[in-house]
């Protein structure tokens, strides 16, 4: 919780931020992002997910994706023809 104005502290976070995006290696970004998006991810229901993906990525993607988990009929959701 900030104890000064909160811009004051908005801005330190934003400032912080780049100091460690600067010192970031690709190995550690491609780490972090990994974390968050899977985070990101686990937080979809299964069926948001799937749409998600359908809506998200290219066809072919997306098909081949859900079809690798669960085939032709994935539960509840649509597969783009």
């Amino acid at each position: 919780m900030p104890e000064y104005n909160d811009c004051t502290f908005d801005q330190l976070v934003v400032d912080y931020t780049e100091i460690n995006l600067d010192r970031m290696t690709n190995e550690n970004m491609v780490t972090m992002c990994r974390h968050h998006l899977t985070k990101y991810f686990e937080s979809f229901t299964e069926r948001e997910l799937i749409d998600h993906i359908n809506d998200q990525e290219h066809e072919d993607t997306a098909d081949e994706l859900i079809c690798t988990h669960y085939g032709i009929n994935p539960p509840d959701c649509y597969i783009t023809d």
